[in-house]
């Protein structure tokens, strides 16, 4: 999509940066809703960073994000070999949990002092943790521990940070699932990294047959996914489908309560 639009970038002018920098949320989507109500009702209006993105996508280019996305092409330029490393959730939600604990015993927590020493050099707030290097996990789920909030452990945010870091695993797999295969129509091959003792021979030997055959330009014999994981490949109709999965979003307000879904 970048290469699509880099021939067309403008610069924003000072009312449209004011709006894009603006910690008015509301602004911003109604802003985006202004300009394109279509892509604007894909997302929730509390979804500030996909909203600002796309109003940005909209000054810098000129063109409404939804009808630059309808016409990108999906087919891959070059020859192309996916690879879907996969492993069950609740193995892998183990594996992430060690690996929290792991990162944080080898100098996690040195890296996380440091950060915050920038942070508060900076004067840096906790609604900026959303956007650029802050928003990643592993420091703003420390900063109520780091600013010595009342009732706020340490435990607690290692916790939170082995929450996230599960959350994020997860959205990776719907990301797969909704996007990418589909849009490679299913030709992924998956690997079962569910039980590690059976890496070897589920992940290894089956990933070097189906690369080697590929670089060779022979005819792959491997089947895209073992029986176990061929559920994950399955296409779902339309109809069968929830906005969630398909992006069929649509914003609602409710007049009583004022909220918005």
């Amino acid at each position: 999509f970048n290469k699509r639009i880099d021939s067309k970038m403008r610069t924003p002018t000072e009312e449209e940066l004011q709006i894009l920098n603006s910690s008015d949320g509301t602004l911003i989507y109604n802003t985006l809703l202004k300009h394109d109500s279509s892509i604007a009702e894909k997302f929730h209006p509390n979804d500030s960073r996909r909203v600002r993105r796309m109003l940005e996508i909209y000054y810098t280019t000129g063109e409404k994000p939804s009808n630059a996305y309808a016409k990108q092409e999906t087919s891959l330029k070059y020859d192309t070999l996916f690879l879907w490393v996969y492993s069950e959730p609740k193995e892998l939600d183990q594996r992430l949990d060690n690996r929290v604990d792991n990162m944080l015993r080898i100098g996690g927590m040195a890296e996380i002092r440091q950060l915050y020493e920038y942070y508060c050099k900076n004067s840096f707030t906790a609604e900026q943790c959303e956007n650029g290097v802050w928003q990643v996990i592993g420091f703003k789920e420390f900063l109520p521990w780091l600013n010595k909030e009342p009732n706020v452990t340490l435990d607690q945010c290692v916790e939170r940070m082995k929450i996230r870091t599960r959350q994020y695993a997860k959205k990776q797999v719907k990301w797969i699932k909704k996007m990418l295969v589909p849009d490679i129509d299913g030709r992924i091959y998956l690997l079962n990294a569910t039980d590690l003792g059976q890496w070897d021979t589920r992940v290894a030997s089956r990933a070097n047959i189906i690369v080697n055959q590929f670089i060779d330009n022979q005819t792959l014999t491997e089947e895209y996914a073992p029986l176990e994981l061929q559920k994950l490949l399955t296409k779902r109709s339309p109809e069968s489908s929830s906005p969630k999965e398909t992006g069929d979003w649509k914003h609602y307000v409710c007049d009583i309560c004022c909220d918005q879904n």
